[in-house]
């Protein structure tokens, strides 16, 4: 959620630009991330972690090896990169069709993609819910990649108004949000 989250509070920010300029929002963030690691370094300090076994070279290359031979991790591995570019597309080019296509302010583009990104980390969150409710992995993947599959199309068509845009967005990324949860979760079971 960690991605969703920062990408909403960036884009409420957005608005700001004209009045602060970019360089500022830039220079703040990269003050916040500045200050995370300065706490993070106090507050985690403590003993040198132990190597665990098998840290050398010629094991990272036996398990990395075994990893890339093995279907369920490569199609865990392209599951996450479906997502990944699905999420991009439309969180990233969301508020460019809004304003250029669309028609609207940058304010009422940056909102409603806010609320689409927030969606995601909502599936994010969602995915654990639907995991620990007994809901398979497969099925919380097949739901989100059929999601992007129906939805992306209708999104970036001509002639729908933003507000359904917006709307098909939000679901999207919300049911989509079920991917990284679910491809997380599986991991230790391959």
């Amino acid at each position: 959620t960690y991605l969703p989250t920062g990408s909403a509070l960036m884009l409420l920010i957005g608005p700001l630009l004209p009045q602060f300029g970019w360089r500022r929002l830039w220079l703040a963030a990269a003050g916040a991330a500045a200050l995370y690691a300065l706490l993070a370094a106090l507050v985690l300090r403590g003993p040198p972690a132990k190597q665990p076994a098998g840290s050398d070279l010629r094991s990272f290359l036996r398990e990395s090896t075994s990893v890339l031979r093995d279907p369920a991790c490569l199609l865990l591995a392209a599951a996450f990169g479906l997502y990944t570019f699905q999420y991009f597309a439309i969180a990233s080019f969301l508020p460019v069709l809004l304003v250029s296509a669309l028609h609207l302010d940058l304010a009422a583009a940056s909102l409603f993609t806010t609320v689409a990104v927030i969606a995601n980390a909502c599936g994010n969150v969602g995915a654990s819910v639907l995991v620990r409710a007994g809901v398979p992995l497969w099925f919380n993947m097949l739901a989100a990649l059929t999601s992007f599959a129906i939805a992306t199309p209708l999104i970036f068509s001509a002639g729908l108004p933003p507000s359904v845009v917006a709307l098909v967005a939000a679901l999207t990324l919300g049911i989509g949000g079920l991917m990284p949860g679910s491809i997380f979760a599986a991991v230790p079971l391959f």
